[in-house]
């Protein structure tokens, strides 16, 4: 069998491919058991903006409410970390609450989070990609 160049890069890419995205599902289903139903990605439109860019507050060098009673979540249609490898919220996390789910963006273990607000410090699309609201 005489296989040309061009078909044995795009079968290779392709057996690729297809290994990412099986090792990928495997790594989803370990986080599913260790965080367990903990770990859930909001419903897109979770946060609410009103549009006009910018967080007044953030602007305004005002530090969010944070502790105990708060917790992050993520609007993944703004998150960077679903398209471009954003990471500051993850590798800033001390609690572990973060992590990453590929081509889907970050997901936050609301019983892990402390609400500290080191990842709405960190994150360069804060508030639209990520809020601390009150826990509840």
């Amino acid at each position: 069998m005489t296989l040309s160049r061009k078909d044995f890069f795009r079968h290779s890419i392709y057996s690729l491919g297809k290994t990412v995205l099986s090792v990928g599902e495997s790594v989803r289903e370990a986080q599913a058991s260790l965080y367990g139903a903990s770990l859930q990605a909001e419903p897109a439109g979770e946060l609410e903006h009103d549009g006009r860019g910018g967080d007044p507050e953030r602007e305004a060098g005002a530090e969010p409410a944070s502790g105990p009673d708060m917790v992050a979540r993520v609007d993944n249609r703004h998150c960077m970390a679903r398209s471009c490898g954003c990471f500051s919220c993850t590798e800033r996390c001390e609690a572990g609450a973060i992590i990453l789910v590929m081509g889907e963006g970050i997901r936050i273990a609301a019983s892990l989070c402390t609400g500290c607000g080191d990842c709405y410090r960190v994150c360069p699309l804060a508030p639209e990609a990520l809020r601390l609201v009150p826990r509840g």
